[in-house]
């Protein structure tokens, strides 16, 4: 059974991109477009990793990610976020500032989910 990662950017052709390559690696991937979709999915649905954008409408990745820490505390987080991102860090919570490389990202997922 493929590890289920959800994936939340704002940015459409990044998001596309990112999924693609993690589907290549064999993960099963469910896309959202911002933070209240996504928050929406995790209550219907069980993840093995958060993957999210920092700055989004209707509730930003820093806003998700504490919604879900609540509901699944052991669940890793990635966050994406803008070299010019200057609000909380969150403990526990890996970061890739953009513009990264998609072996970066394929990268920390797989550490994150082996750990």
């Amino acid at each position: 059974m493929a590890l289920r990662i959800l994936l939340v950017e704002d940015e459409a052709a990044l998001r596309s991109i990112a999924a693609r390559a993690l589907r290549s690696e064999e993960y099963e991937v469910i896309e959202a477009p911002d933070g209240l979709q996504a928050w929406k999915l995790t209550k219907e649905s069980r993840f093995d990793l958060l993957i999210t954008d920092s700055r989004m409408p209707h509730l930003s990745g820093t806003q998700l990610s504490v919604l879900v820490r609540e509901v699944y505390p052991t669940m890793p987080v990635l966050r994406l976020c803008g070299s010019h991102y200057s609000g909380p860090e969150e403990i526990g919570v890996r970061t890739l500032f953009k513009p990264f490389e998609i072996d970066d990202l394929v990268a920390a997922v797989r550490s994150l989910l082996a750990s």
